[in-house]
């Protein structure tokens, strides 16, 4: 679900936790042309837990075809909790 772009934010979307547990995730730009920060929300028991990524092209790793948000992203939808 995509929602109007609005000052630096590009979109919002609903997503999927680890464990399946649902999230908000906001995605923005923000200082030069290669820098983003995606920031994810998620309600866990009672509790909004936030999580932020702030990143650009300067952490890449072209040689293996990585990026920062690539390993973000992996990391969010693999985010188990402990009972």
């Amino acid at each position: 679900m995509i929602r109007e772009r609005i000052g630096r934010i590009m979109y919002v979307k609903h997503a999927k936790m680890g464990g399946g547990n649902g999230a908000i995730e906001i995605n923005y730009r923000f200082g030069g042309r290669n820098r983003f920060g995606i920031a994810t929300f998620l309600n866990h028991k009672g509790l909004l837990l936030s999580f932020n990524l702030y990143a650009g092209v300067f952490r890449d790793v072209p040689e293996i075809n990585l990026t920062e948000g690539q390993v973000y992203a992996q990391w969010i939808e693999n985010l188990q909790f402990d009972q």
